[in-house]
């Protein structure tokens, strides 16, 4: 059977690898010029120009320095978290296109070597915003209130609450169960990402930060229910 501890535990080892992958960004939105020059030729270029615009030159250009992922997608330097995924993908996809390490795969000048972090960033960038607990995660380390590993969620009654859907997807044993078992989990992240909607937009960071754990455990619950098969066994670590 789980218990608050195993569940806390589990929180806890998430939340450590989450926190190691923001790495490359500033904690805040910093001010940048508006222009760098191209290290190849100095033509003047926006400051997150991919690309140099001197049709003579054409280099890949180096990261710019103190970018977080929105501005990595061409979005304002503000983190917001109400995105649409559909512009954010068509952003991403658009990049791609422009600095693919295979079109620079028979380059030795160095811009296969800047196409590769270039484009490497744009894959962390996008994969981090698209999903909601991830983007919350960003959000709350730009913004200075990030989530650490020694913070767990205090509200007994919801740790109650995933004790007993995890109990019942141990219990299941039959795919309609667990399909309504689906249904009442998709309502609760539904849920949670609206409220992390409007405390963003409030900026009300400790709402957020209590929402992005209790979105953490509803994740879990929702991993667990995608492998779930009969008479196959529940780890408890996975919940």
């Amino acid at each position: 059977m789980a218990t608050a501890s195993t569940t806390t535990r589990f929180f806890h080892a998430s939340c450590t690898a989450q926190d190691s992958d923001h790495g490359h960004d500033a904690s805040t939105v910093t001010q940048k010029p508006a222009e760098r020059p191209c290290y190849r030729c100095a033509t003047p270029l926006p400051y997150m120009e991919l690309i140099c615009t001197n049709s003579e030159c054409n280099a890949v250009q180096s990261i710019a320095p103190g970018t977080n992922y929105y501005e990595v997608l061409g979005m304002s330097p503000e983190p917001t978290f109400d995105l649409d995924v559909k512009s954010l993908r068509n952003r991403f996809l658009r990049i791609q296109q422009q600095i693919h390490p295979d079109s620079f795969s028979h380059n030795t000048d160095g811009n296969q070597v800047y196409a590769q972090q270039q484009s490497s960033l744009a894959n962390k960038a996008y994969s981090t915003l698209k999903e909601p607990l991830s983007r919350a995660n960003y959000m709350l380390h730009l913004l200075g209130s990030p989530v650490h590993e020694t913070e767990s969620l205090n509200k007994q009654e919801l740790l109650m609450e995933v004790m007993e859907a995890r109990e019942l997807l141990e219990d299941a044993q039959t795919e309609e169960e667990v399909d309504d078992l689906k249904a009442v989990n998709d309502g609760r992240i539904q849920d949670a990402v609206k409220g992390l909607t409007a405390a963003f937009k409030e900026q009300d960071l400790e709402t957020a930060k209590t929402l992005a754990i209790e979105l953490q455990y509803w994740i879990r619950i929702q991993n667990v229910i995608r492998d779930w098969a009969a008479g196959k066994p529940i780890v408890a670590d996975h919940v």
